[in-house]
């Protein structure tokens, strides 16, 4: 989580997807980034929080 908090103090926007879903789901990954730019929220559907970049 240390990327992420890094990256969220120097103003850059953290959507986070489970490989999983972006290759099984795309259309879902593409509407939660849709939604979090449309929303201005910081939050994801089913994000990964076992390890980052996975």
């Amino acid at each position: 989580m240390e990327r992420t908090k890094f990256l969220q103090n120097i103003s850059v926007r953290v959507v986070r997807f489970e490989n999983k879903m972006v290759f099984e789901q795309i259309e879902f990954a593409l509407e939660g980034i849709r939604q979090a730019f449309r929303n201005n929220d910081l939050t994801t559907p089913n994000p990964s929080l076992k390890k980052e970049g996975s």
